[in-house]
């Protein structure tokens, strides 16, 4: 049973029970060390996010404490590979969806080019402001004196 005189013994102390045969000394040499464990992966790219997980696995992998993991340790490899698998498939989207914007906006550019020429043929041609109209366009307003407003009632 626990003397609860002992150092560092509480009364709310998570791995001792009031009815427990062993002294507090017993009851922490059975209990095996627990260490807090920094990973080290915030704010990392992807690309450095895979290399810190690798690295982590390859020295996890190479020691034999850990030889029980092993099997997670390869999911885990098998899960890292799928993410730079993606992130490879992410940059060739982004490369070919920058080649496509830069294709596209040449091509408007040229379109856009050629609209003053059909603005001036579309003038030159009607013969009624209604014909401009109907083809989807407006006729620019003259200079003239802004029309009357209607009388106050």
């Amino acid at each position: 049973m626990p003397n609860w005189d002992e150092p560092g013994l509480t009364w709310d102390h998570p791995l001792v029970h009031w009815d427990d045969p062993r002294t507090f000394a017993e009851i922490l040499n059975q209990t095996p060390a627990m260490f807090d464990v920094v990973l080290d992966t915030s704010n990392l790219s992807v690309t450095d996010f895979v290399a810190r997980v690798r690295q982590i696995i390859t020295g996890a992998n190479g020691q034999a404490v850990f030889s029980d993991m092993s099997a997670f340790l390869t999911a885990l490899g098998a899960k890292v590979d799928t993410l730079e698998d993606k992130e490879g498939d992410l940059t060739t989207a982004k490369s070919a969806l920058s080649s496509a914007t830069l294709t596209r906006d040449n091509a408007r550019v040229l379109v856009a080019d050629d609209l003053p020429l059909l603005a001036g043929k579309l003038g030159e041609l009607a013969t009624t402001e209604q014909q401009i109209i109907d083809a989807n366009v407006r006729v620019k307003s003259t200079g003239g004196p802004p029309p009357h407003p209607p009388p106050p009632p």
